[in-house]
């Protein structure tokens, strides 16, 4: 894995100072903060890592032999040398386009760390820098390992720190890469939001929780919370996404996530995450462990996050399986009965052939031969219930094929359909989900 060390050069007659970093880490008695932040967040850097020190032609001239000269009186490894990369001004788009070029093409390696100093970056570099720290991490997959920047200007104006004692001159070197993880945060966020996808959430969280856990030796009980609440709801999250009926039945959602929530101290939570966590405990309000409704409530957040095809599917499997569960002690009893999967054949069936008014002359099967059994059965079950499983039916046929039949429906009336059938089944189900949020609106 290469390392790349990115910093920028600019005219200023530079006053020595000492660079002081959290945790009381600091570098006495330098012109440059790239001395102080390469031998406090680089020390580990190996030949073939690389210092890449932005300039322009004018700040190379007058500034770039007085870094080498430091960084080598600081014991700075010769066999990682300082590199120039000259930049133009920055006065003009163009400029600002030939900066990002030149940047990207020496930020070539894949999975790189990088880490960035942007004291000295002049004009709008520090924002083109934002945008270069996110593409890279997307086309080159990136890791950011810190953004740093000295915050000289806290002693004074330079000819008055030069009349100070050296051992007064301590500027702070603060640690941005916070600020810039929210972007990750944000992107995590999003996808929960518009597609129900926890798992970059499950991986920030991880990372935010890392040092808690590490320091507290697992005993923190918020960071403990945290973590089973981002793998709990990562493992639901992925079950919904995957269609994995049994594994949405058989989560303690309850227990392990929404109860979960209130044990999350709001101190110890990354502060991007704290509206995340209030949205969550929201759309889980109502869900059980170990439960099979909770299939119903799964396609309510099939029908918030555009998870259509996944909700259609969800929705008949579990309306087949509350019937074979509520019919079970009439059913059980039966020879040909005897399995979950052959009860789950009887109830598909019965629902069928209501559904599509058959006559019970063209009955075949296990409903055939239980044909006064099936008569008492469905009594108790309203005719909408009845027409809602034949729209899933055929909705759900036309999602599997591809939507190539002359009949195919348009992707806005599946969407549609797939609320409204959802909030028949659960009026007779589960009354308090028929309105809830993106359902039958």
């Amino acid at each position: 894995m290469t390392r790349y060390f990115v910093s920028f050069l600019g005219t200023s007659d530079y006053v020595s100072c000492n660079y002081c970093a959290a945790g009381g880490a600091r570098q006495d008695d330098v012109r440059f903060v790239q001395t102080a932040v390469l031998k406090l967040h680089c020390s580990d850097f190996q030949p073939g890592d690389r210092v890449l020190i932005g300039c322009t032609e004018a700040a190379f001239n007058k500034s770039f032999d007085g870094l080498q000269r430091e960084l080598a009186r600081n014991d700075w490894s010769a066999d990682i040398p300082a590199e120039a990369i000259l930049l133009p001004e920055a006065t003009s788009e163009a400029e600002l386009w030939q900066i990002f070029d030149t940047l990207s093409s020496e930020l070539t390696a894949p999975d790189a760390e990088i880490v960035f100093d942007i004291t000295h970056s002049y004009r709008s570099l520090p924002l083109l820098f934002v945008v270069l720290i996110q593409y890279l991490k997307v086309v080159r997959k990136a890791r950011l390992r810190g953004v740093h920047y000295g915050a000289f200007e806290r002693l004074g104006v330079a000819a008055a720190v030069k009349n100070m004692p050296i051992d007064e001159r301590d500027a702070p070197l603060i640690d941005l890469t916070p600020f810039l993880s929210l972007f990750d945060w944000s992107l995590g966020i999003d996808r929960l939001v518009r597609s129900g996808d926890a798992s970059e959430l499950k991986r920030l969280v991880d990372i935010a929780n890392l040092p808690l856990l590490r320091e507290s030796k697992g005993l923190d009980t918020a960071a403990q919370a945290l973590k089973l609440v981002a793998n709990q709801m990562d493992q639901l999250a992925t079950a919904i996404s995957m269609v994995r009926g049994n594994k949405i039945a058989g989560i303690n959602v309850k227990s392990h996530i929404y109860d979960k929530l209130d044990e999350v101290d709001e101190k110890s939570v990354p502060r991007p995450l704290l509206p995340v966590l209030a949205r969550l405990k929201s759309e889980l309000n109502g869900w059980q462990d170990k439960n099979l409704l909770n299939g119903l409530r799964a396609v309510t957040w099939c029908a918030r996050h555009g998870l259509v095809q996944q909700g259609y599917t969800l929705l008949q499997e579990t309306l087949v399986g509350l019937l074979e569960e509520r019919w079970r002690p009439e059913l059980e009893h039966l020879p040909e009965l005897g399995t979950g999967r052959a009860r789950r054949d009887f109830v598909s069936a019965l629902l069928a052939v209501t559904a599509e008014r058959k006559p019970g002359n063209r009955w075949t099967g296990s409903i055939r031969k239980n044909r006064a059994l099936v008569r008492t059965l469905r009594l108790g079950l309203s005719n909408s219930v009845f027409e809602a499983y034949s729209t899933l039916t055929g909705c759900r046929n036309d999602m599997n094929h591809g939507g190539v039949a002359d009949n195919a429906q348009s992707a806005r009336n599946l969407s549609d359909k797939l609320e409204q059938v959802a909030a028949d089944i659960c009026a007779e189900f589960l009354p308090e989900q028929a309105s809830a949020p993106g359902i039958g609106k």
